[in-house]
């Protein structure tokens, strides 16, 4: 055994295989002594006792892995070794990614000497920012992940203000005041706008978003990982499978032109298929892996032309300056080049380098392994929207701004899009047209 941790200590290894037998030689007092004194190399446990009856008080030594000598094959044990290699490697991978980001953060901080805060949605990518950037204060709209963004406040040691719609916030006057400020239409302005006047109010001049995370590290579903080995990834049962191509990403992201008509808009003779072939030529990246041409037609529109700008109005008409860290040039163009099977992997699944970081700073895994819900507003409040949306629509169909006949692709998702655009656009109206200051 001395002979052995000289070894351990002197040489480098890939992993160790250690022999458990009670008696001889314990190899649970073995590892969590190698643990506590620093030794990370993947440790694989190798004993006659069912897996069932060892598996919990191995891993809670710090052991990767048990193999039951009467149950494991020798390709299941390389398969472990494999798996826990890789585990070790990611780990270490992420603890400087961490503290690199950490080290960036902090200087940031220093530099701006305001006082900061951060949109914590409860989700993934908020929270990693809450972890990183230590005890920072959080503002979240009221939503179905609250209980979530209290959690994560409490396990990083900041204060929570949760913002909530359904008390005396008119949500079409919040549209319409978006309308006047910006001038631009946005369904989604009322999410931002809110948070932006709650930080504003408490004080805060300067806020941080997570804007670009889902669509950098394969959050969305709809965009597709053609180089993933499995393509049955992720299987965790609370996320789907990747799109299986452009034309149906294209779809998920701008909706189905088929399912709707403007009339008085200008028309394109290009068919759906062209303006699929010009997406593909346009934002190709050709020294990266196959992925990333897809995550950056994401950056480049729904981000670039939809979220950001919503966001940057919304934020500055209440003074309030939003910065996004995961859209840092050096951020985007790392995790474009990692390839689709770094950001997704059995063990995490989607967005699998976030999520790591997670359960290395020992944020609860129902933070992280659950299905997506977004930044949004909370159930009650699209309830009771929901009515709106449909005059919106029949009000703006009998007035010819558009026609629909939704029969192609995701009809209820595109029609439920649809209604809040519908809505948006009349507070809009309301706003420039019914006063004639534009006309129609």
């Amino acid at each position: 055994v001395t002979a052995g941790l000289a070894r351990l200590r002197a040489e480098v290894f890939d992993g160790g295989l250690v022999s458990h037998g009670p008696g001889v030689l314990d190899a649970l007092d073995l590892v969590e002594g190698l643990r506590a004194g620093g030794n990370e190399e993947p440790m694989i446990l190798l004993g006659s006792q069912p897996a069932q009856e060892i598996d919990a008080l191995c891993y809670e030594v710090g052991a990767d892995e048990y193999c039951c000598v009467a149950e494991t094959t020798v390709r299941g044990l390389l398969w472990k070794f494999a798996r826990a290699i890789e585990r070790g490697q990611l780990v270490r991978e992420n603890r400087r990614l961490v503290q690199s980001e950490r080290q960036r953060l902090q200087q940031e901080h220093l530099e701006a000497d305001v006082p900061t805060a951060l949109f914590l949605s409860g989700g993934v990518d908020s929270s990693v920012l809450a972890v990183l950037m230590d005890k920072i204060d959080c503002f979240h709209l009221r939503s179905d992940e609250t209980e979530m963004a209290r959690y994560v406040a409490e396990q990083v040691g900041s204060e929570l203000q949760v913002c909530d719609p359904a008390e005396n916030v008119d949500y079409e006057k919040t549209l319409e005041d978006y309308a006047r400020n910006s001038g631009d239409v946005s369904a989604s302005s009322p999410i931002p706008y809110l948070v932006a006047q709650q930080i504003r109010k408490a004080g805060y001049p300067v806020a941080f978003s997570a804007n670009g995370g889902d669509e950098l590290f394969h959050g969305y579903s709809r965009t597709p990982s053609p180089e993933l080995n499995d393509t049955f990834m992720p299987n965790n049962g609370y996320e789907t499978q990747s799109y299986s191509c452009l034309a149906k990403q294209a779809r998920n992201v701008f909706r189905s032109p088929e399912n709707f008509f403007l009339p008085n808009a200008p028309q394109t003779s290009q068919s759906f298929i062209e303006l699929t072939e010009n997406i593909e030529n346009r934002f190709l990246l050709p020294n990266f892996p196959k992925s990333a041409s897809h995550r950056w037609l994401e950056l480049q529109t729904y981000v670039l032309e939809d979220l950001n700008p919503t966001l940057d109005y919304a934020s500055m008409v209440h003074s309030v300056e939003v910065r996004v860290p995961f859209l840092d040039h050096r951020i985007v163009e790392a995790a474009l080049t990692l390839d689709a099977n770094t950001h997704i992997t059995a063990e995490y699944g989607r967005k699998s380098p976030l999520k790591a970081m997670l359960d290395q700073h020992k944020i609860h895994p129902f933070i992280w392994a659950r299905p997506k819900m977004g930044f949004s507003l909370n159930s009650e409040v699209i309830a009771n929207l929901h009515h709106k949306k449909l005059q919106a629509l029949a009000e703006l169909s009998k007035e010819g701004y558009l026609q629909i006949d939704a029969r192609i692709g995701e009809v209820c998702r595109d029609f439920a899009y649809l209604g809040s655009a519908a809505l948006a656009f009349s507070a809009w109206k309301k706003v420039w047209i019914d006063t004639g200051i534009v006309k129609a």
